[in-house]
């Protein structure tokens, strides 16, 4: 870039002004050639002075541009360069835009690990809420179980004191005797335990009434009545006997309580 003056001519010769038609950055570009400003690298230059512009300005064709110059006083001779402005920060818009969406992935990233972390704590919360929950369930259902077995040792040891007992299961086989039980059949509990009740069952009764007692106790009903035994050394003695049913969520007999009298 150089200056010619009023009888100088050169084919590269390029008004630097800012044309009529283009909105001006920096100053007014109305009125004619000679009248519109120069563009602002050639004021620059003009003056003398180096520079750079990265904010952008408009060229000689009214195009927004961002340039750099340097004036060789001496010499009278500049040089110059120019790139328009969008092209110039093509790179950095899409750097911007990339470090956005980057800022916004560890955004949504951070917040989707919050929740998750959130969702987890509170099902932890929850699953020990729930646990703790359960073991003073299962503390007091111990307690009361203590409680309740307590009180059926007590009633058990009232009832062998005053009653004959024994247990079967819904085959008949006995499952438990208390001592009068082994002290009346004369047998002891080891000779007793799993075998069938009829091991103490007299043959002073007809078969139709063993029949028609299991049938009654068989349907889940209770029975009363008295019934000859005979004991361990083939004696016969009668008692007066109420045979219990437990019965199932089915309501079947799954086994038999037996007090004599």
């Amino acid at each position: 870039m150089g200056l010619l003056t009023k009888d100088e001519f050169s084919m590269l010769n390029v008004e630097l002004r800012v044309p009529g038609n283009a909105p001006s950055l920096t100053s007014s570009a109305n009125g004619t050639i000679n009248e519109r400003p120069m563009t602002y690298m050639a004021q620059q230059a003009l003056k003398g002075e180096d520079g750079v512009n990265l904010e952008g300005y408009l060229d000689y064709r009214g195009t927004k541009v961002v340039g750099a110059w340097v004036w060789n006083e001496k010499l009278g001779f500049g040089l110059a360069t120019e790139m328009g402005f969008d092209e110039a920060y093509v790179t950095v818009r899409t750097s911007r835009y990339i470090f956005v969406f980057f800022c916004l992935s560890l955004v949504i990233g951070f917040v989707a690990a919050m929740a998750i972390t959130e969702q987890r704590r509170f099902r932890l919360q929850s699953e020990i809420t729930t646990r703790k929950l359960k073991e003073q369930q299962l503390r007091d259902s111990i307690e009361k179980n203590k409680e309740l077995m307590v009180s059926l040792n007590f009633q058990k040891s009232a009832l062998d004191e005053h009653a004959i007992v024994s247990i079967t299961d819904s085959k008949g086989n006995i499952s438990y005797v208390n001592d009068k039980f082994c002290k009346v059949s004369g047998y002891s509990r080891e000779e007793l335990m799993g075998q069938n009740q009829p091991i103490v069952k007299s043959t002073g009764q007809s078969p139709s009434f063993y029949q028609d007692l299991w049938e009654i106790i068989s349907s889940g009903k209770k029975w009363h009545g008295e019934i000859k035994n005979r004991s361990k050394d083939g004696g016969d003695y009668w008692i007066e006997m109420s045979i219990l049913p437990f019965l199932n969520e089915q309501g079947e007999p799954y086994q038999f309580f037996t007090t004599i009298c």
